[in-house]
């Protein structure tokens, strides 16, 4: 199935409030081109199921450092690996 028909999306959350997990959360500084206004984390652990149609505008990406370490944990963390 292609990813345009999918109905629900899988959401990693974002918060500020950080934590010393470094395998599930990965810290992400505040830049241009993210869309983060202070230092935040993807909490790898809190994962969520939401209907496509009430996703937003884009408000930033990640670079592929980062991006590498977000699949990683994902991978570790469902038991992919």
């Amino acid at each position: 199935m292609r990813r345009g028909n999918l109905v629900t999306v899988a959401l990693c959350l974002v918060t500020s409030n950080l934590r010393n997990a470094p395998n599930f959360r990965i810290t992400v500084d505040p830049g241009p081109g993210n869309g983060l206004k202070s230092v935040s984390q993807i909490e790898i652990d809190k994962m969520v199921s939401v209907p496509r149609t009430r996703i937003g505008a884009v408000i930033g990406g990640l670079d592929d450092t980062t991006m590498l370490k977000v699949n990683h944990s994902l991978a570790v963390f469902t038991c992919i690996t």
